[in-house]
């Protein structure tokens, strides 16, 4: 699986970006706003490639202590029969669970059968890799640029500067 490598000098890149999508490709606009206090961190996402299911964990490297405010995936239904619909951050290098989170679940507006799971971790982390992992991974989306990896953004706290 192959590890990508994000800073926060990404996130005025990612910032930029604008996510398009049709129910195959990336095209109209998707409503994922940043707040105010809170920066992206790390986003695996593509624009103009098709849409796939099941992903497989997403990974990000994390330099430095971080507070995370915000957990999203992207998914192709909502059947949660088989249980409630979580998002997990684990570590690699600890071999822990940094946290399980039940995220909520809500449609993209204006795209029929997607959805957000998002999650707000209020927590920090210590510098190391980590693994999304996602108690759905049949309805999680990915594209063939991503490695299969599911698609994800992953927002911290805005560092304060003194």
């Amino acid at each position: 699986m192959p590890t990508l490598k994000y800073t926060f000098a990404h996130c005025a890149m990612v910032a930029a970006l604008v996510l398009l999508l049709t129910p195959a490709t990336y095209s109209q606009p998707l409503a994922l706003a940043t707040a105010a206090d809170e920066e992206c961190l790390f986003a695996m996402s593509q624009k103009g490639q098709q849409l796939t299911s099941p992903a497989e964990p997403a990974e990000l490297i994390v330099l430095q202590k971080t507070e995370l405010s915000r957990i999203v995936t992207l998914h192709k239904s909502c059947d949660l029969s088989a249980g409630k619909a979580t998002i997990t951050l684990y570590n690699v290098n600890s071999e822990y669970n940094a946290g399980v989170w039940e995220a909520t679940v809500e449609p993209v507006p204006d795209k029929e059968g997607l959805f957000y799971w998002k999650v707000y971790p209020g927590k920090a982390i210590h510098p190391g890799r980590y693994q999304i992992i996602v108690s759905n991974p049949e309805s999680w989306l990915n594209t063939s640029a991503s490695g299969q990896q599911g698609l994800v953004w992953v927002f911290n706290k805005k560092q304060v500067s003194l």
